[in-house]
């Protein structure tokens, strides 16, 4: 079994996997190799490993795993699937499509339009600095949401 896909993934979308080989051939010899070529192909503009909720790295393995399995056995049939996939890493690295989770938040990679760094204390300043440590406070403003959030 793999961080994102099983076997059961596979042949529930490409039955003939079958033909490839069972849960224990298709899952050491295809599967950690999928989703480690989806991980290399996204890491440039995403933060990989992928949660094993997110939609779209699964589906891409599930796809990758298939093309690894099967593209000496049947070049034809699995081009308009190398297409597909070859559509979706450029839309996801170019930022014309975003990953989407299994409770449908959407993911944006660090190149794509719109995207931004985000975190719940960004507004505060920071505690740390170049001044001596006996000098560190925390923001009063975030002291006071704390309070406040009780």
């Amino acid at each position: 079994m793999g961080r994102y896909i099983t076997w059961a993934d596979i042949a529930a979308r490409y039955p003939e996997i079958a033909k490839v080989g069972g849960s224990v051939e298709v899952g050491s010899a295809h599967i950690p190799f999928a989703e480690a070529e989806v991980d290399g192909l996204l890491a440039g503009v995403y933060t990989t490993p992928f949660s094993s909720n997110n939609l779209t790295a699964r589906d891409l393995s599930i796809d990758v795993a298939y093309l690894r399995s099967n593209a000496l056995r049947d070049p034809d049939r699995v081009q308009p699937i190398v297409d597909r996939v070859d559509r979706m890493i450029t839309d996801l690295r170019s930022g014309r499509m975003s990953m989407v989770t299994a409770s449908g938040d959407t993911l944006y990679g660090s190149g794509a339009p719109g995207a931004t760094m985000w975190s719940t204390t960004m507004g505060y300043h920071p505690v740390f600095g170049a001044d001596e440590t006996e000098m560190f406070t925390v923001d009063s403003a975030q002291i006071l949401d704390e309070e406040n959030a009780r």
